[in-house]
């Protein structure tokens, strides 16, 4: 009896602290996230001509699962995510990319950066290639085949808090506070080629509006859920304190005769 009682015990202490481990150790969850943007083509920079008083519009979604900040520094973070959805229209045509691992080289390069200085807060989602071999954008922006896309966001922090994020560290982690009338040197850069692989360019356009949006959270495959970890430690406490209660009154009981 005393065995098994040593035993319930010694059960209840593991579950207790296998769901206590469970609790500290739950990864975040994966989001996919939207980012919305438009502008005026006034002014653009690069090889491209716009007509007067034209707009452009884009989004990227992208997915944060398994996202890790590749650097030490605590004033920035470099990540590699998953882009799902790319997408620039413009009076001079558009572009767009989903996912395609038949068209995409090995020298595709995708990534995010997000740097938290004292005078400006800049995120940047760069997705392409330089070489001009790269096919993964389907459209064309006056003819010219795009090859690669930067998303570069700036905005000025300030004491009310209206910031991209809340730490470099973690992707997008503060994207809700996000004001966009804060916003500076805001552009989309695309770089393109034609069909000879030849006379390389760029179109640079400066955004003025943007919008987050989480489309989806889901957690880990395999993992405890957060309440499912809480209630197998209070399950395993409880069965621990009835278990040393049992044992305690076993103990003071009179023998019978």
């Amino acid at each position: 009896m005393l065995r098994m009682q040593r035993t319930m015990i010694r059960s209840g202490a593991v579950a207790a602290v296998a769901a206590l481990g469970a609790i500290v150790a739950a990864p975040a969850a994966a989001a996919t996230v939207e980012i919305s943007f438009s502008g005026s083509t006034d002014g653009a920079g690069g090889n491209l001509t716009y007509p007067d008083g034209g707009t452009f519009s884009g989004r990227v979604i992208y997915e944060t699962d398994a996202v890790a900040d590749d650097s030490a520094s605590p004033s920035f973070g470099s990540f590699e995510v998953s882009p799902l959805l790319i997408e620039l229209n413009t009076p001079l045509g558009g572009l767009s990319y989903a996912p395609d691992p038949s068209r995409q080289p090995a020298n595709v390069m995708t990534f995010t950066q997000q740097e938290n200085l004292a005078e400006q807060q800049t995120s940047r989602l760069s997705f392409g290639s330089n070489e001009l071999d790269y096919d993964g954008f389907d459209g064309m922006l006056a003819g010219f085949t795009p090859i690669s896309f930067d998303l570069v966001l700036q905005t000025n922090p300030n004491p009310g808090g209206d910031v991209l994020f809340s730490d470099p560290n973690a992707l997008l982690s503060g994207a809700d506070s996000l004001i966009t009338a804060m916003l500076i040197n805001s552009v989309v850069q695309v770089v393109f080629t034609n069909d000879a692989m030849d006379n390389i360019g760029t179109t640079t356009l400066a955004i003025n509006s943007v919008a987050f949006n989480i489309l989806d959270v889901t957690t880990p495959p395999g993992e405890v859920p957060l309440p499912g970890a809480a209630i197998l430690l209070l399950t395993g406490l409880g069965g621990l304190f009835a278990a040393r209660k049992g044992a305690g009154s076993r103990a003071g009981a009179p023998t019978a005769p």
